[in-house]
């Protein structure tokens, strides 16, 4: 399994090296049926951040974990930051809303400052610390399974046999209003996302999937499918000319069914390397 999951990250690291900035990542396994599911959701943010005691900067790499329900409702988000101490400053300023901050590398305690923001006694060095948020996630994804045509939960699936679909919707938060011809519109923050799977071909058959490609060496197949949630709207493009996906969709015959690892891989930052002229 492990060469297979290579594999797949190998194929979403295209869109993630595409993508220094704005990335979210989740990952999922189902394989075990259990009340609740876990998503991952990795968001790199390189903004800098200033250093009050040098005057030097300080990049931010900010990685958020959700625990969610199997259908995707989100139960906790826990943020882990990374603060690079690039002009190893004695203290390091940055703004955050977290609660139930704690360092998670070294003893470096903090103090807020007047206007709330993080004050930490780094020393010269780098700091890693976590904390809980309630902020919306500026993509969500819910993930839906039918039996033989039927809605069937994530938890009673696991086992069954039939006519399997599993379908990856996303919908886009992040939208800016503007206005556009006199009229005021909402122009989304422009996302693409990669959904990859792993299955196994003695328990998933006929395989299909809308919206992506299948690979296969004879005894696993790797789906991979791409959405762009918010593209359709912004382009103002009617869905009988053009239909921008918004959903990727797998199709298989299953024996005992069971699904190892997902992924989905969300980039914004793609989008500004694209040449228009």
């Amino acid at each position: 399994m492990k060469n297979y999951k290579k594999i797949l990250a190998s194929i979403l690291a295209v869109v993630i090296s595409a993508a220094t900035t704005g990335t979210l990542a989740y990952a999922k396994n189902t394989e075990k049926t259990t009340d609740t599911a876990v998503t991952e959701t990795v968001d790199t943010d390189a903004a800098e951040i200033p250093a009050p005691a040098s005057g030097q900067t300080a990049e931010k790499d900010e990685t958020v974990y959700v625990i969610a329900k199997a259908d995707g409702t989100v139960q906790k988000i826990i943020v882990s930051d990374w603060l690079k101490n690039t002009g190893a400053a004695d203290a390091l300023t940055d703004a955050s809303d977290l609660e139930q901050v704690k360092n998670v590398k070294s003893d470096a305690g903090y103090h807020l400052n007047s206007d709330g923001a993080l004050v930490w006694d780094a020393k010269g060095d780098d700091l890693y610390y976590q904390g809980e948020s309630s902020d919306a996630l500026p993509v969500d994804m819910s993930v839906s399974y039918q039996l033989d045509g039927k809605k069937i939960s994530a938890e009673k699936i696991a086992g069954k046999s039939g006519k399997v679909t599993i379908r990856f919707d996303y919908r886009n938060n992040q939208y800016e209003t503007v206005k556009i011809d006199g009229k005021n519109e909402k122009i989304y923050v422009p996302y693409a996302m990669l959904t990859g799977l792993i299955l196994d071909n003695a328990h998933f058959h006929n395989v299909k999937i809308t919206n992506g490609r299948l690979i296969s060496d004879g005894n696993k197949i790797i789906a991979a499918g791409i959405a762009l949630p918010g593209m359709q709207e912004n382009l103002g493009i009617d869905k009988k000319d053009l239909e921008i996906p918004d959903y990727v969709e797998l199709t298989a015959d299953v024996t005992d069914f069971k699904l190892g690892m997902t992924v989905t891989v969300a980039a914004n930052d793609l989008f500004s390397q694209v040449d228009t002229e």
